[in-house]
């Protein structure tokens, strides 16, 4: 058998599984004392912005759209927040097949305490390693689209 390449430090796809793995780790470590995953994190903080923006209604497909978040993991996600009564879900004023989500009181909370933990992890983990993180960002927008 031959590989492609001959080390695994060659490979981009496992340098990025690292970098993802490593990444990861430190907004695990740093939402567990919020009792939230960095999935439910994104949930909420995209709930929050969304409502900045002045959109009526917030449903599973779009957060999933804007995430992307597959169908499963989200329906999934919004039952444990349901659970942890962070969110709320209403019916559709708009399409009665559909439901509304919004944060609680509770669940704007944690989001609001978030969002500054999970940014300040962002910009020091790669700030500090990524002196053009503008390209970086440019470079990683593109292979995800």
């Amino acid at each position: 058998m031959t590989f492609h390449f001959k080390t695994p430090e060659e490979s981009p796809g496992f340098l990025l599984w690292q970098l993802t793995n490593h990444w990861q780790r430190l907004q695990r470590e740093a939402l567990l004392k919020l009792g939230i995953t960095h999935a439910q994190f994104v949930v909420l903080a995209t709930i929050l912005w969304l409502s900045t923006t002045g959109k009526k209604e917030i449903s599973q497909k779009i957060i999933s759209e804007l995430t992307n978040i597959d169908k499963m993991s989200m329906s999934d996600l919004v039952v444990l927040l349901l659970g942890k009564k962070l969110i709320k879900r209403e019916k559709s004023k708009m399409d009665g097949r559909a439901f509304s989500l919004s944060l609680t009181d509770k669940g704007k909370k944690v989001a609001l305490k978030a969002v500054p933990i999970v940014e300040k992890i962002d910009m020091d983990f790669f700030n500090r390693k990524t002196p053009n993180l503008m390209q970086f960002s440019q470079i990683i927008k593109k292979m995800i689209s």
